[in-house]
């Protein structure tokens, strides 16, 4: 099974922006940002509370 604070801490990825969210869905599996996109790196970008710097953020991490 899954424990609460996991099950916490993948909804609250649901907290992203909402063009994050959508760049992420739109990648194809074989995609090799979806292996830069770990859950930990995401769960970062939630402590961003401005949707520009969140952004911003994340185009740095899918860039590098």
């Amino acid at each position: 099974g899954v424990s609460r604070a996991k099950e916490t801490q993948i909804l609250n990825l649901l907290s992203l922006d909402g063009k994050i969210k959508e760049e992420i869905l739109a990648l194809d599996e074989t995609d090799e940002k979806l292996g830069v996109l770990t859950e930990s790196r995401l769960r970062c970008l939630i402590q961003i509370k401005d949707s520009q710097c969140q952004e911003k953020e994340f185009l740095k991490l899918i860039r590098d």
